[in-house]
């Protein structure tokens, strides 16, 4: 069988030699362009793939470590406690920071804002942040007075992406943001779901 098929291989070996000696200089180099041209869209294609893996790891990591934080005790003291908190004015703020901040005020806002800057800088997802995120703009009025006294004496933009979430981001906008990542028809079973019932209504 080997024997049977070595004369044909050969020859078909031959005969693309030929073809090949036929050839231009100009026809090998355009050939040679697109064969590394292939080549390179490949490597380009698989770096791509490692990136978005790498990211994936990354985002895992993150989330993990910050819903591990978001959960502490600490942590959910310091969201009740600033929660509870009567807006104050920048005075009283001032007043309060002289007398020495309360460090559940100052947990939250530093833990938003670690949050908040990620999230900024596109390295962690914001749909995957909704149960954080979402009531920042709820929180950011209790601590904004803080941050105004803090930037003024110390020249920094304290808690910047903090107010920045508050801005920017709506819960309707997290809502939607958090449903996209849903397939389609999930997502239409929650739109029911959130609808007043009509028959309630009447």
């Amino acid at each position: 069988m080997w024997r049977h098929g070595t004369p044909g291989a050969f020859a078909a070996v031959r005969g693309l030699l030929r073809e090949a000696a036929r050839m231009t200089w100009e026809q090998i180099t355009a050939m040679a362009s697109i064969a590394s041209a292939i080549i390179l869209a490949v490597g380009a294609f698989a770096a791509i793939v490692q990136l978005r893996h790498a990211r994936l790891a990354n985002q895992l990591e993150g989330y993990l470590s910050l819903f591990a934080a978001f959960a502490s005790p600490e942590m959910v003291e310091a969201r009740q406690f600033v929660t509870s908190l009567e807006v104050r004015s920048v005075e009283a703020a001032s007043k309060e920071i002289e007398q020495g901040l309360d460090p559940r005020i100052s947990r939250m806002g530093n833990y938003l804002q670690e949050v908040g800057s990620l999230i900024r800088a596109r390295v962690l997802e914001r749909h995957l942040f909704v149960p954080i995120i979402g009531n920042c703009q709820d929180i950011w009025p209790k601590l904004a007075p803080y941050a105004t006294v803090l930037r003024r004496s110390s020249g920094a933009p304290i808690w910047a992406d903090v107010q920045y979430l508050a801005f920017v981001i709506t819960k309707e906008d997290l809502n939607q943001s958090f449903k996209r990542a849903f397939p389609r028809a999930f997502r239409e079973l929650l739109d029911r779901d959130l609808q007043p019932d009509q028959t309630e209504m009447r």
